[in-house]
């Protein structure tokens, strides 16, 4: 590779980032030197990656029945009885005979744990 064609001013500047040209190494794909793991992703992408690993672990129920079936069963009882308790208190809804000839909307609930900026379980939420 003729290296007095690679442009050497005005690239750009990426914290984090540096420009390398292709060589010629067969071995291209092995990394040599010393490479600090945390300079893979950014700050911000691990923070994600933490994230994302955290709460695939401790996924919530995705419906009712799994709510109902896992071991957390009595804290989602709670989080469904508070729900439905401020529903009534704010007046939601209003029940009421319907036509026969039209369908009530369904609903769907959604189940959350909910944590603090610690990452600390603070509250069941349906």
């Amino acid at each position: 590779m003729d290296t007095s064609t690679i442009p050497t001013t005005n690239l750009p500047k990426h914290k984090g980032y540096t420009w390398v040209p292709e060589t010629s190494n067969p071995n291209q794909n092995e990394m040599i030197g010393d490479i600090d793991p945390q300079k893979f992703l950014n700050e911000f992408r691990q923070k994600i990656h933490s994230i994302n690993s955290v709460s695939t672990l401790n996924s919530d129920p995705k419906t009712y029945m799994q709510a109902l079936r896992s071991p957390e069963k009595n804290f989602w009882i709670d989080a469904i009885k508070t729900e439905l308790n401020n529903m009534i208190k704010h007046q939601v809804w209003t029940a009421s005979n319907h036509p026969p000839n039209l369908k009530p909307l369904s609903t769907t609930w959604i189940f959350r744990k909910k944590t603090n900026e610690n990452g600390n379980l603070t509250k069941f939420k349906a």
